[in-house]
């Protein structure tokens, strides 16, 4: 028995000065409880036996004649003063010791408390899972079953992605969303959604023609006007040189294609590329292309979404691999920015906090493709910023 007697003591985003006096506000919401209970220190919480008005609140789960309040929601009353922790003993457990026997058992336990109060503190309504569901239980209604799954994460610790995808696999399973909780240094918590992307395969008919493309120093060319005004009229496929931005179809420029364009269009039979007036071949190319980071990778997923039908232009004006549109440039703004990881990577809050916000600020949606290059294939997952 410890014997520490001590305490612990969606384009433009708001001002310093407003998100202040939004915080002053929430911290005002959570409710007030009159009452004080007296609890038992058990295995996975506290054991309370006359805790009925807590269970109404959501404080724990019932448990025989009593309720059992996992040690987050237990720590909550605690440091509020409405519940008094008992060992088995009979003696009362400090908040010292509180704090280090749920430590002990959870590493992560006063992340997911702090995620806790701020949720709480904003009048939301969240529980603390237990063994078998070790996150956070977000309801949108308290008559309702939980809605989703929180995840707690600090803000110097990566996240492998594969963990993001076992993620949304319990989600599934238990028919609920995800959200992540990123916790900085300063306590301050940003909550994101995250979500299966996934796109569906459109029967593509055989080209009609085959074009000849030009590999120059690190560029693929098109030479005949002819041929680079059918290329981008079928799918956009390159960028007119001289010409920022395309407004008709009817340019009579040349255009350059990227290797990932260059090698998608040579799989599909519609163009050839010469070098020394010799045909290349797509292996060829993609060992010249094998120098680009990541190159297989992104390769693998520009033909996921093309063969969907979807228009893959450059994302790197967005500081992201792929910008992607569902008609075309100048028919409608890309909703969405894909950035491209290989199968064992990982992701940090921060990067996910700034891409979540870039992405809001131009109206778009943050996706990350995660990809097994051995197995040939890709898993994404899109990230909203949500406000809790």
């Amino acid at each position: 028995m410890c014997d520490d007697a001590s305490d612990l003591l969606e384009e433009e985003t708001p001002n310093e000065a407003e998100e202040q006096v939004e915080e002053q506000v929430e911290e005002q919401i959570e409710e007030e409880i009159p009452e004080s209970y007296t609890g038992v220190a058990v295995e996975e919480g506290v054991y309370v036996e006359d805790g009925s008005s807590l269970l109404e609140r959501g404080y724990g789960f019932r448990e025989e004649a009593g309720v059992l309040i996992p040690d987050v929601a237990a720590f909550h009353l605690h440091r509020r003063g409405i519940l008094t922790v008992l060992d088995k003993d009979g003696q009362e457990v400090t908040t010292q010791c509180f704090l280090d026997r749920a430590l002990a058992r959870d590493p992560l336990f006063f992340l997911k408390y702090m995620v806790y109060r701020d949720m709480r503190s904003k009048g939301r309504i969240i529980k603390a899972g237990v063994a078998e569901m070790p996150y956070l239980l977000f309801y949108e209604r308290p008559s309702r079953a939980s809605s989703h799954i929180v995840a707690a994460y600090p803000r110097n610790k990566s996240i492998p992605l594969s963990e993001l995808n076992s993620l949304l696999a319990l989600g599934g399973r238990y028919k609920k969303g995800v959200f992540l909780a990123l916790v900085d240094e300063e306590a301050e918590v940003s909550y994101y959604e995250i979500k299966r992307f996934t796109t569906r395969l459109e029967e593509k008919k055989a080209p009609e023609r085959c074009d000849v493309v030009q590999f120059v120093g690190s560029m693929n060319v098109v030479w005949d006007t002819d041929a680079s005004l059918s290329l981008y009229r079928e799918g956009y496929f390159g960028k007119p040189i001289g010409i920022r931005k395309p407004r008709a179809m009817d340019f009579k420029k040349p255009i350059t294609l990227s290797f990932i364009e260059s090698l998608y269009l040579m799989e599909k039979g519609r163009i050839r590329v010469e070098r020394d007036s010799e045909t290349m071949s797509e292996e060829d190319l993609s060992e010249l292309a094998s120098s680009e980071q990541n190159f297989k990778e992104r390769l693998l997923v520009y033909r996921l979404l093309r063969d969907s039908g979807l228009i893959v232009k450059s994302g790197m004006k967005f500081g992201v691999d792929f910008a992607v549109y569902e008609y075309g440039p100048g028919l409608d703004h890309a909703p969405f920015l894909i950035h491209v990881y290989p199968r064992d990577a990982s992701i940090t809050p921060t990067e996910i906090v700034r891409a979540g916000r870039l992405a809001a600020s131009v109206k778009k949606k943050f996706i990350v493709a995660q990809v097994d290059v051995d197995k040939g294939a890709v898993r994404m997952v899109s990230f909203a910023r949500v406000k809790h």
